[in-house]
């Protein structure tokens, strides 16, 4: 670490503090923003906190519309770093499950309440406090710092960090945080790769016994063989994959969960059609690091082959992402958690995916590291520890401190 004094300054500096980063999660998770309809409010209300702050930014709009926020501070001449968040949220399902509003943003002695708490309206609120804390408190940023608030990722992420770094908004860049929801025991450094899977059969007239729902069913029934496939691993990757796979299971505690990081994970999205003439299947498949999309994608074939008068198509396909848990990133965000917590915390790689992909993919050292209570992401009554919130701004100024420095910083 460059200057330990000055982070460690940093982080008393975010304690003093720590009632204005709870109060823009909360009022973050008090804005619906589920559908795109309702995402106005939320930008509106970004708009005005990063106005209010002095901090240069735009309002984008991205295909059909979606809106994504970039917003600058500090210098030219040092490291240009981004922060990545998003505000959608999934759907808050069934009120009468929740044992509070999913809408309550209530900070309680432990909690901060509500959908979105873990993913990851906390990560995008404590984004926005760092940002607002660097220019208030004339902390001397060596370098630029650049958010990226999107408003896609649970879709997918092509209308808002895709689009974002497809047009021009990622070049140059040195680094990337995302405050996505991880566990506080570890920095991820690499996700894994996704597929989409379009299926088509075709079968004859009603009654010839050439059925295209049978056809179908048979093609679904084989593809669960996918899930046999697996990574391969160099020996510098063998820590990382052990302790990843502890992690979810620890997480999780479900057996055999630990699958899901080594192994392809298929689902079924959607079935259109029982007609005996023409069915068709959305499939999803994760695949892991250690494994080319292209090698799933020949089984696949492989596959229809064999269930003969199926037609598959991949309107997407990209393999798994990783940044070196030895880059200077990736270490000082390990060595800065781990210092935070005073515990141990390690670098692993995520069982699903996020948009920090998008950023791997164009070559930019990426980890993700956000508060967030794991079991309770997309579920009911989800919330979020303080604790967790407060840890991660201090490791993210520890980072920023690492990578950038800040320049006569003495408060």
């Amino acid at each position: 670490m460059k200057n330990l004094e000055t982070t460690r300054r940093l982080w008393a500096l975010t304690d003093r503090k720590r009632d204005e980063l709870l109060g823009i999660c909360a009022d973050l998770i008090k804005i619906p923003s589920e559908k795109m309809g309702q995402m106005e409010a939320i930008v509106e209300f970004v708009h005005a906190y990063l106005a209010d702050a002095g901090i240069s930014h735009e309002i984008l709009r991205g295909p059909d519309d979606v809106p994504c926020i970039v917003a600058r501070l500090g210098r030219e001449g040092g490291k240009v770093g981004v922060i990545n968040g998003h505000n959608d949220i999934v759907p808050v399902g069934d009120l009468s499950r929740w044992d509070y509003s999913p809408y309550c943003g209530t900070i309680t002695d432990r909690h901060i309440l509500g959908r979105g708490a873990s993913d990851m309206k906390c990560g995008v609120g404590m984004a926005l406090f760092l940002a607002k804390t660097i220019v208030r408190e004339n902390l001397n940023l060596n370098g630029k710092l650049v958010l990226h608030i999107v408003h896609d990722e649970e879709s997918g992420g092509e209308k808002g960090t895709l689009w974002l770094t497809e047009n021009g908004y990622a070049d140059g860049v040195d680094f990337c945080l995302v405050p996505e929801p991880t566990t506080w025991n570890n920095v991820e450094v690499g996700q894994k790769g996704s597929m989409r899977i379009e299926a088509t059969a075709r079968g004859g007239e009603e009654g010839s016994g050439d059925n295209a729902v049978h056809k179908m069913t048979r093609f679904l029934a084989r593809l669960s063989a996918l899930s046999e496939l697996e990574g391969t691993y160099r020996a510098d990757q063998l820590r990382v994959l052990a302790d990843s796979k502890r992690i979810i299971r620890e997480c999780l505690a479900a057996e055999g969960v630990e699958r899901a990081i080594d192994h392809v994970n298929v689902n079924l999205m959607a079935l259109d059609g029982a007609s005996p003439r023409l069915c068709r299947a959305l499939v999803g498949a994760l695949t892991p690091v250690g494994l080319s999309v292209e090698s799933v994608k020949d089984r696949i074939e492989e596959i229809a082959r064999e269930c003969a008068g199926i037609t598959v198509e991949y309107p997407r396909r990209k393999d798994a992402a990783c940044t070196d848990p030895s880059s200077e990133l990736a270490a000082s965000a390990v060595e800065n958690a781990t210092l935070v917590w005073g515990r141990t915390v390690v670098p692993a790689w995520q069982w699903a995916t996020s948009d920090a992909k998008f950023y791997r993919y164009k070559g930019i050292p990426t980890i993700q590291y956000g508060p967030a209570n794991t079991p309770g992401i997309h579920a009911y009554n989800e919330n979020v520890d303080i604790e967790d919130v407060i840890n991660c701004a201090k490791t993210y100024f520890g980072v920023l401190e690492d990578l950038m420095g800040f320049e006569d910083f003495v408060s």
